[in-house]
């Protein structure tokens, strides 16, 4: 009789999807993948990965840096409680968000691993291919300056053009074998799209929902989360408070337009947004549409 409900509550649907996402994926891993000490996880104290990273690269002392560095330092002292699951990282364009949130992610990896045991996988999501290997090649920095050498294992970078190589510890592996490990998303923070990500929360194909138990215990964070169109905001806000509550993720949207997928009350921000607004020149919108208006009456709004 449950089964015959399965729509009237979306948590039937992830739990089904989690049990069968487990036995699909150890079905074709153990079929194709000979060296399974490759699924054995690495163990890093990463809390101050990017702090390492920043005390290494010079930033040159400017306005925007300084409130760069303002929010990266109010971020990180901003208190966990790990009841809260969802939040918010709502800067204006060019205030480092993509740092800022990877460390805070980074953070919050280390409280949750010493409180529950389990070090959580860090999922980082964005619309365009274009910003992937930008923000791809940052981690990257970021975890060599902690002399680590960042191999598949520890950073994968996932969309439909990725090359298909995956290695761990100067092991390369065979095509068969790395297709599995990099669609099974075998590694410590995943680089990968909305496409993919979503394609994994709803789907009924199975290459998506193998993938699925890997967002179980995990931290996600939506970069440019304003792209997701307005007719999808109820059905993500859904299943997403839903991961959260089942599959104990943790959620972090970050953008410098906060789309109302939650109302403000819902979920926690990071960072206090109107002072970083208020602190860069914006562009002020005057709607004047009442009235036609010709060249000459519009130049008067302008200052030559």
């Amino acid at each position: 009789k449950m089964f015959r409900n399965i729509d009237s509550d979306v948590s039937n649907y992830i739990t089904l999807n989690l049990i069968y996402s487990i036995l699909l994926d150890a079905d074709k891993s153990q079929v194709i993948v000979k060296d399974k000490t490759v699924f054995n996880r690495k163990e890093f104290n990463s809390a101050e990965w990017v702090n390492i990273y920043k005390g290494k690269t010079i930033f040159p002392e400017s306005p925007v840096n300084i409130l760069r560095e303002k929010a990266y330092q109010e971020t990180l002292s901003h208190d966990i409680d790990l009841n809260k699951k969802i939040y918010s990282l709502n800067l204006p364009t060019g205030l480092g968000k993509t740092l800022t949130s990877l460390s805070f992610a980074l953070k919050l990896k280390e409280v949750i691993k010493s409180k529950n045991g389990v070090a959580p996988r860090i999922i980082y999501a964005l619309p365009f291919l274009s910003i992937i290997d930008q923000n791809s090649d940052v981690f990257e920095s970021v975890i060599r300056a902690n002399n680590i050498e960042p191999d598949t294992s520890i950073l994968l970078k996932h969309h439909h053009l990725s090359e298909v190589f995956y290695e761990r510890e100067g092991n390369e592996f065979e095509s068969d074998e790395a297709k599995i490990l990099i669609e099974g998303w075998n590694s410590e923070i995943i680089v990968t799209t909305f496409v993919q990500l979503f394609h994994t929360l709803i789907s009924n194909r199975n290459k998506s929902i193998r993938k699925f138990h890997r967002l179980a215990n995990s931290i996600i964070i939506l970069d440019e989360v304003q792209s997701i169109p307005i007719k999808y905001w109820l059905l993500v806000k859904n299943i997403l408070m839903k991961l959260s509550e089942i599959m104990n993720s943790y959620i972090i949207f970050v953008t410098a337009t906060e789309p109302l997928i939650f109302e403000r009350e819902e979920i926690i921000g990071l960072v206090n947004r109107d002072s970083y607004f208020t602190s860069l020149n914006r562009v002020s919108l005057k709607p004047l549409l009442n009235q036609p208006m010709t060249i000459d009456s519009l130049s008067k709004h302008f200052d030559l």
